[in-house]
């Protein structure tokens, strides 16, 4: 487990210092530059979640703790993490990179910033079927599960719920290192709001005896790879500028307005 963290790890590390950085007034184009790439890498994310209809495998590997269920801090959990947490960091997401998008200068800011919204999705779909692939295979036992030696949960590595937020954070990162100039804030506050979103997940699934720190820390890798690499099949490409456009935080409002009516 300590060489498959260590292997994700220093893959996310080495993807991000290659990126390089460029001018300011980039998105987020189609996979590989090209409509048939986005097929490709969509297919292959969503495809990716059939591992969840494999059968669960159970192992001796117990959890590093027992820790009863806290129903109340699981549901909080579900809020940050899993769906919920994906649904709102993707609000997040859209309104931050509108808001970009808008202080550059860019042409409908609001319809440019689904590109990156696209990217986030498929990094979200690539980790969930890449953790429950791990999942079926390892068989963990939960915490709140583990009784004198014997379990009845063995789905607990790695964690779904992190695993959900984190690829938010690795894809941000990538396009956080490609930007310079105007707009960068923007960037920066989507790219801190996943990593608040990923720690404050773990931290809570954790307390509700759902998982063991080991299980919260490689599901957070393997989103931030996903992540990562999703982001990184996207080549950055410049936008249309319109010149007589005032470039200014408050042309972010028609995004806002949109994310309003959406939820």
């Amino acid at each position: 487990m300590q060489r498959l963290a260590a292997a994700v790890l220093a893959c996310v590390a080495a993807s991000a210092v290659a990126i390089p950085a460029l001018a300011d007034g980039t998105r987020p184009d189609w996979a590989f530059g090209h409509p048939g790439g986005e097929v490709a890498i969509a297919a292959l994310a969503v495809g990716s979640n059939a591992t969840f209809f494999l059968d669960q495998q159970s192992s001796r590997w117990a959890p590093s703790h027992v820790r009863p269920f806290d129903p109340v801090v699981s549901e909080w959990s579900d809020l940050v993490g899993a769906l919920g947490g994906a649904a709102i960091q993707l609000g997040v997401g859209y309104v931050t990179e509108s808001a970009y998008l808008a202080e550059v200068g860019a042409t409908d800011p609001s319809t440019l910033s689904l590109y990156g919204s696209l990217v986030e999705t498929e990094a979200l779909f690539l980790s969930s079927g890449t953790t429950f692939l791990i999942k079926r295979l390892s068989g963990r036992c939960r915490p709140r599960s583990y009784r004198n030696g014997s379990c009845s949960q063995f789905d607990a590595f790695p964690s779904g719920h992190t695993a959900a937020i984190s690829p938010f954070a690795g894809s941000r990162l990538v396009r956080l290192v490609e930007t310079e100039g105007d707009g960068l804030a923007f960037r920066a506050i989507g790219y801190a709001a996943a990593e608040v979103g990923t720690f404050t997940t773990a931290v809570l699934r954790v307390m509700a005896g759902a998982h063991s720190w080991e299980d919260v820390l490689v599901g957070g890798l393997i989103g931030h790879a996903s992540g990562v690499l999703v982001a990184l099949a996207h080549p950055p490409v410049a936008v249309t500028r319109d010149a007589g456009k005032a470039r200014s935080p408050m042309a972010t409002m028609p995004a806002t307005v949109t994310f309003s009516f959406l939820f």
